[in-house]
């Protein structure tokens, strides 16, 4: 009876923590969902940018498959962070589209069921990718910027959510070879993923090919005959400064309108925290809304004005003008980091709004300069812009062509090694992991060290003298588990796996699927 109370009481425990606490809640939801419901073949779920918007890559990837006939049985849903998000409205009417709210029901539904997943950013930390799912994650952009474990200052374990979500993705897209390179490095996945990479070029692109110029022009009721000038600067506010840094933009736009000629338009393309400063001051009418795509914004764009936004890669393929404006370039570098060097780039480096301006009044004069330079840019990091690009990739991820394409980093003959070190405190444990991690030959093993997201500064200090050529993954969040399983752990928990009977009952195979969500499809 002793033994009968006690379970209850856990089971009555576990109800409570179920109704009471959110995270727990979604994590048994999705899990039950998980176990339970069946993949659907001719179902594909999109995601972009965390749900903002409809746009990017997935945009481009949705309009091929949704215009081709030999799709037309496919359903189609759209995970957005509001159903009333201004993007969906725009495709309400279409047949087989359907949206479903992130962290819904109907989201952790679609994410468990639907055959094919596209993001171009990541899932949330819960997801877990089934066997019989195909994960394909776009990304958005050339790195211009350090990412992942390169960026400069950042805090321990930043792209942690990231680095899992390549690991669980069966494609990696990638604008050119050189984006390859950085983000295999920099998410420390080299030698561990297991996927196809595929350097096919950005889907996305072929939508700035194929707009509609006259009906932007119209949307944005841009006056017959006046040139565009688009003014895309990186979101470099801090959740507290958002109001200081939208009025410098403000201030920013007013000065180039008043001493450029009339012949320009000036468009802002910038945060939805920038549009809505602009909406209370009711100067809107210059921010582009984040409904429309910005590689469809960029077929009517005739001068650029960007800093460190890789919105520059996909326009230099026009070769129009671009200005550079990055008045903090040196703060900028020290902490977050760039691999590019400006003075190689095909347009004027400005740090004052001053030579914005007049670099825009002398624009013909300055990018004759330049012309050259586009040359070598578009050789290395435009040649797969040639409007193709979503048709190469539909190709390869659902007809199975051009296997060519198909780049693999983990078909080494080296031995893998996947190592827990104890956490790295001061300890013997410590040094002996630290000391073994020098010593293996890296020719014949590749090491990957599991570890938690979160350290003190103890710790930190002794996982910076890691061997370099160790990896680093991280375990984040808690178990995905059904409230069976999480019964059955606590029983794990406070009894220990010695006893016949709680080895009988162990959540085995929560166990196994908890590893597949840190490591995705490592082997």
């Amino acid at each position: 009876m002793t033994k009968l109370k006690k379970a209850i009481t856990l089971l009555l425990q576990l109800l409570k923590q179920f109704f009471t606490n959110q995270g727990f809640k979604t994590r048994v939801t999705y899990t039950t969902y998980y176990k339970w419901l069946k993949v659907r073949k001719n179902v594909i779920l999109y995601e972009s940018y965390h749900g903002r918007n409809i746009s990017c890559n997935p945009l481009a990837i949705f309009r091929c498959l949704y215009n081709d006939t030999k799709y037309k049985g496919y359903i189609h849903i759209w995970a957005v962070d509001d159903l009333n998000n201004e993007s969906v409205k725009h495709f309400r009417g279409y047949k087989n589209v359907r949206f479903v709210k992130i962290n819904s029901r109907a989201y952790f539904k679609a994410l468990v069921t639907a055959k094919y997943l596209v993001n171009n950013t990541s899932f949330p930390y819960y997801f877990q990718k089934k066997e019989d799912q195909v994960y394909i994650n776009t990304w958005h952009g050339t790195p211009i910027k350090a990412m992942g474990k390169d960026i400069k200052n950042a805090a321990f374990a930043e792209h942690k959510n990231i680095q899992r979500n390549f690991l669980h993705a069966d494609f990696l897209i990638h604008p050119n070879q050189y984006t390859l390179e950085k983000m295999v490095h920099s998410y420390d996945i080299d030698g561990i993923y297991a996927g196809a990479l595929l350097d096919t070029g950005y889907p996305r692109v072929d939508l700035m090919f194929n707009a509609d110029t006259e009906k932007i022009k119209e949307i944005l009721k841009i006056p017959e005959g006046k040139k565009v000038i688009l003014y895309a600067p990186t979101w470099r506010g801090e959740g507290h400064k958002e109001e200081d840094t939208s009025k410098q933009l403000m201030n920013e736009l007013e000065e180039i309108r008043r001493n450029i000629s009339e012949q320009y338009v000036v468009l802002l393309k910038s945060h939805y925290f920038v549009q809505k400063f602009f909406q209370r001051n009711g100067i809107d009418h210059f921010v582009v809304p984040g409904w429309i795509d910005t590689n469809e914004l960029l077929s009517i764009v005739d001068i650029l004005i960007t800093d460190y936004s890789s919105i520059m890669f996909d326009f230099f393929v026009t070769r129009r003008p671009v200005i550079f404006y990055v008045p903090d370039f040196e703060e900028y570098y020290f902490e977050r980091g760039l691999y590019l060097d400006y003075n190689d780039l095909p347009g004027p480096k400005c740090s004052s709004i001053e030579e914005v301006i007049a670099s825009i009044n002398s624009i013909d004069a300055i990018h004759s300069e330049y012309v050259d330079r586009y040359d070598s840019i578009v050789k290395k990091y435009c040649y797969n812009d040639d409007g193709s690009a979503t048709k190469r990739l539909v190709e390869v991820v659902f007809e199975n062509k051009h296997p060519q394409l198909k780049k693999y980093i983990n078909n080494t003959n080296k031995t893998k090694l996947l190592m827990y070190c104890g956490g790295f405190y001061s300890n013997g444990i410590t040094t002996s992991a630290l000391n073994l991690l020098n010593m293996i030959d890296y020719n014949r093993y590749d090491v990957t060290i599991v570890d938690f997201d979160k350290k003190v500064p103890e710790t930190l200090e002794n996982i910076k003298k890691v061997n370099p050529n160790a990896k680093l993954v991280f375990r984040f969040a808690d178990w995905n588990m059904t409230l069976l399983e999480a019964f059955q752990h606590n029983i794990v928990i406070r009894k220990g796996l010695y006893k016949n009977f709680v080895k009988k009952i162990a959540p085995i195979k929560m166990y196994h699927r908890e590893l597949k969500r840190v490591i995705g499809n490592c082997e």
